[in-house]
């Protein structure tokens, strides 16, 4: 993930702890009065339903990960987007389909500026 992106748009990013769950970046505006989160997903990309709540602004997602790529394809979504397709599943683990997310790949601008 390129935090350079979001340090060019003028926001501060703070990792979490292993212990802290779907979240793992914090970040923060340059006169902190603006603040959002960021959950990180490195390959197959599961919704949770029963803890749709639990997840943070953002999702980052990785989903074709390996090790030899210089620059991997990210997805950048807000979970708002995400909730309104899956809350009404009545499972409670569902995956998340290349068509619901494809259209996402790089898009930082979904992220404002923290000037």
């Amino acid at each position: 993930m390129s935090v350079l992106n979001l340090w060019k748009k003028g926001w501060n990013c703070i990792p979490t702890p292993n212990t802290t769950i779907r979240t793992d970046i914090i970040c923060y505006s340059q006169d902190g009065k603006k603040r959002f989160t960021i959950n990180l997903v490195v390959g197959r990309l599961l919704w949770y339903t029963s803890e749709s709540d639990d997840y943070a602004d953002y999702l980052i997602a990785c989903p074709n990960y390996n090790l030899q790529q210089e620059d991997p394809e990210l997805y950048i979504m807000k979970i708002d987007k995400i909730r309104e397709n899956f809350d009404n599943l009545s499972k409670d683990v569902n995956p998340i389909k290349k068509e619901a997310y494809e259209k996402y790949k790089e898009k930082w601008d979904l992220i404002e500026d923290g000037f």
